[in-house]
């Protein structure tokens, strides 16, 4: 629930700040949200989920259960026999649908998704909110490089939700 909320608020708050002039943005400047709210807002989804994230982590690798998951989620060779055996099962040149473990290749390759797409928003934001503290370490031209690469992961993270719901929709 945090992820979700946590993802939902930064897409909102993230693309009004990156198309400030929209229509949409109108609507939630005229409900009170004005930049300043916005980018506070913004800041608040973000320790949000890296918060929910660092949980995550501890309880994959510091729990039995946590543990068991990880092993599970791991790719494996077989799970590209198994994607070849499915797309042949959908074409209709396979009668029965392959038998997967507890995770199929495609809950596997969203899981691992989530966590580079979190990672890389993770890193990319620290830089644009310490841009000082960033600088003083390295080059100055990777602050507009995090930005480039914060907004094109964030275009991408919310389309492949926006395929993956109306995915489940049509299911």
């Amino acid at each position: 629930l945090i992820l979700s909320v946590s993802f939902i608020g930064l897409a909102i708050t993230g693309l009004a700040l990156r198309f400030p002039d929209s229509w949409w943005v109108e609507v939630l400047r005229a409900a009170g949200m004005s930049e300043e709210v916005r980018r506070w807002l913004h800041r608040g989804f973000a320790v949000a989920m890296v918060g929910i994230s660092a949980w995550h982590v501890v309880y994959m690798v510091a729990t039995g259960r946590g543990r068991t998951l990880l092993r599970a989620m791991l790719p494996r060779p077989a799970d590209v026999g198994e994607a070849i055996n499915n797309i042949f099962f959908y074409l209709g040149l396979r009668r029965e649908p392959p038998v997967f473990r507890r995770f199929d290749y495609t809950q596997k390759a969203e899981y691992w998704a989530l966590i580079w797409g979190t990672v890389v928003m993770t890193i990319t934001g620290f830089v644009l909110m310490f841009p000082e503290l960033t600088t003083g370490w390295l080059p100055a031209w990777l602050v507009r490089v995090a930005e480039a690469i914060h907004f094109y992961e964030a275009i991408l993270a919310v389309g492949a939700l926006q395929v993956d719901t109306r995915v489940v929709a049509a299911l």
